[in-house]
């Protein structure tokens, strides 16, 4: 069995009953509701649906599997739910994970990592020469902080060579031989292949360990300014894979679920410093490289990510780099300024930890950082230079598409840059450079758009024109209640109002709106209400709804059961309308039945059918 097999049990278990292990649930139709416990409910605004096996909180946005519950209930990763959640169902894990690192090979190699450690750090505590003590002395590490970090030295002699040979077994001395060059413990000799030398010598030693604590490999620093090269790690073996590994996570991970963010750093005693001035929150990239796992790791644990590498040319390359591939995933990360220091070491031991944390109280997204330097550098007086200068904004911001928040940033450095184009000019300008077309979006910085040319509109639009959608009477006083009403979109009785929604426009749309309200202020809601309609993402016949409903829009405080009430009123409706596209569908099913025992199911089903519809019916519409 595998982890596979056992998602797939907590997949069939209902999700209201893993939740209900942590939360008091309520039975409320098709859907169990709690309060929410990641934001301060007074309300229960949790909605639980094991049909979907979901759950949403539509007051802070927060949703998914029971998995990502129990993740960010108990602030477990990946790995840990999963125990968790296998403990709830009186599961035992270790049958699901049952994985390569369990393979006699992976285990051997664990041990021999492990015992290398423990004679590096033995020789680090017990007689260690005067240069490893100078270094500790210098860099102001405690014996706390070496303990901790079982920061290790590796002699000029053999050391690990030596251990090995103590074996007396032959065929275990040649396996741990093997398993020790293919980990670069050791090293052959090239003269005389039968030989072999340590890898690590005179040399402090680091361990680089996995999220959950095992030793992968080493990072080694010089102690002479003449030994080559300054930082030396193990090569790429069946553990060690440096871009997927985070230094050290392990001991980072409870603090950056606490603390609400990661902060990432460049280099192992950049994350040791940060740590040991208390910010053990810090973890530190293997060189500049960033891996997918590393990603999904991180994206686990928190999408609050601030970056902090060195501040020189390599470090703002890597910088560049990783923010792109947060971007990718959606993840906007903020930038912690170092100048004028070289990185987080020499910025702590100069201002000291206030300085450090006033730093990343100013932090702002990377990418603004990125295209205020833009803004900063190009100084536009031409027409030409200010095109020049947006589509560098355009670059810069394009990983994140057609976000609100790529739109936002757009319009407002094209303030800066002083366009004088309508800003729907611009947006549209923007589409076409994320679809390599630059060459052919509307020419820009021309002033106010000039008057549409009276042509029948079949001359006007190019290509096929969109065909018309059908909405509902109860979808359209839907949409017009939420534009009216921003707030009715964070009621706990939203989620279950638009599964009844039929059209996939219009649920599209009140979709949109759902995750608009959660980025913006209410104060911010008309206008970006109005954007939407202006633009070319939804159907005209929504937009004109949409239109209509702005010039009755309110942003006062409605009571609850003025919101009860509303909800209460579409959801009649919207049954309504159901039953008339299911009285429909059995209609022509009637016409098209082949016998009379078919003929009669159906004449029951459309009699039942018939007698729900009368009795909604009979109810009055309150909220007109």
């Amino acid at each position: 069995m595998s982890l596979e097999d056992l998602k797939v049990i907590i997949k069939e278990t209902p999700i209201s009953s893993i939740i209900g292990h942590y939360l008091p649930t309520k039975k409320n139709g098709h859907y169990h509701t709690s309060l929410c416990p990641f934001h301060q409910d007074k309300n229960p605004s949790l909605t639980i649906n094991d049909e979907k096996q979901m759950f949403m909180c539509f007051a802070c946005d927060t949703g998914g599997d029971a998995i990502t519950f129990v993740q960010k209930y108990k602030q477990l990763d990946f790995i840990e739910s999963l125990k968790e959640i296998s403990l709830l169902l009186n599961l035992d894990f270790n049958t699901f994970h049952k994985d390569k690192k369990y393979s006699p090979k992976l285990k051997n190699a664990k041990k021999l990592l492990e015992a290398a450690n423990r004679i590096y750090n033995q020789i680090g505590c017990k007689g260690p020469p005067a240069h490893f003590e100078n270094f500790l002395r210098e860099r102001k590490l405690s014996k706390e902080n070496r303990e901790m970090f079982q920061i290790g030295f590796s002699q000029k002699s053999n050391t690990i060579k030596n251990y090995i040979e103590t074996f007396q077994d032959e065929k275990t001395k040649n396996l741990l031989i093997d398993l020790a060059l293919e980990l670069g413990l050791i090293k052959r000799d090239k003269k005389n292949p039968k030989t072999f030398y340590d890898t690590f010598r005179d040399r402090i030693m680091f361990p680089i360990w996995d999220q959950f604590g095992s030793i992968q490999g080493f990072t080694s620093r010089s102690i002479n300014n003449f030994q080559k090269p300054k930082y030396l790690n193990s090569p790429a073996s069946l553990v060690f894979d440096k871009k997927n590994l985070l230094y050290p996570l392990h001991l980072a991970k409870n603090s950056i679920r606490s603390n609400g963010h990661i902060i990432i750093c460049e280099g192992n005693m950049d994350a040791i410093a940060l740590h040991k001035n208390g910010f053990d929150n810090s973890v530190a990239i293997m060189g500049t490289a960033f891996g997918d796992q590393s990603l999904k790791l991180i994206k686990n644990i928190t999408t609050n990510v601030y970056l902090c590498l060195d501040n020189d040319a390599a470090g703002k390359k890597a910088m560049k780099k990783i923010n792109l591939q947060f971007l990718k995933l959606m993840i906007v990360p903020k930038f912690i300024d170092l100048s004028p220091y070289k990185d987080p070491d020499d910025f702590l031991s100069h201002l000291g930890p206030e300085a450090f944390q006033s730093r990343i109280d100013q932090g702002q997204a990377y990418i603004d950082h990125l295209t205020s330097i833009i803004l900063k550098e190009n100084i536009s007086e031409t027409s030409e230079e200010r095109l020049a200068t947006l589509n560098k904004v355009f670059e810069v911001l394009a990983p994140l598409g057609t976000t609100l928040s790529a739109l936002e940033r757009i319009m407002e450095c094209s303030k800066k840059i002083g366009l004088k184009s309508d800003p729907l000019q611009i947006e549209e300008s923007y589409k076409k450079f994320l679809l390599g077309n630059v060459k052919k979006a509307p020419p820009l910085d021309q002033g106010p758009p000039p008057e549409p040319q009276k042509k029948p509109l079949k001359q006007q639009v190019k290509g096929p024109a969109q065909p018309k959608i059908k909405i509902s009477r109860s979808e359209r006083l839907l949409i017009k209640g939420i534009v009216q009403r921003c707030e009715l979109l964070t009621h706990n009785d939203f989620a279950e109002i638009l599964d009844l929604v039929v059209n996939t426009e219009v649920k599209r749309y009140i979709s949109r709106l759902t995750n608009l309200i959660f980025e913006i202020e209410d104060r911010e809601y008309h206008s970006f209400v109005k954007a939407l309609m202006m633009g070319g993402e939804f159907p005209l016949e929504i937009k004109e709804i949409a239109g209509v409903a702005l010039y009755q829009l309110s942003l006062e405080r409605i009571e609850d059961k003025v919101k009860s009430r509303f909800f209460s009123d579409i959801k009649i409706e919207l049954g309504k309308d159901s039953l008339k596209n299911k009285k429909k569908l059995f209609m022509k099913s009637l016409k098209e039945s082949s016998s009379e025992e078919e003929s009669k199911a159906i004449m029951n089903e459309l009699y039942r059918i018939e007698q729900n519809l009368q009795n909604l019916k009979s109810k009055k519409f309150q909220s007109q």
